[in-house]
């Protein structure tokens, strides 16, 4: 996540604002729920944790449907 290059704040030696993690369920399992898969996205940002930058974790469950969204 950035700003354009046409934004006040765009810097093209460092144009990263954020980190972001996307993630889609069909149809949610007691395996594979929303809670497992946003606790899963939230672990794959720790490599990137020494950058400061923010993540975001998004998780849509697409039978129901329902969303998380949150701020690490």
């Amino acid at each position: 996540m950035g700003y354009d290059d046409k934004h006040q704040k765009y810097n093209p030696k460092n144009f990263l604002t954020a980190r972001l993690e996307i993630s889609g369920i069909n149809i949610e399992t007691l395996s594979n729920s929303l809670e497992k898969r946003v606790k899963v996205k939230m672990m794959q940002t720790v490599p990137s944790d020494d950058t400061a930058l923010p993540a975001y974790i998004s998780i849509v469950e697409h039978s129901t449907p329902k969303a998380h969204f949150s701020k690490k």
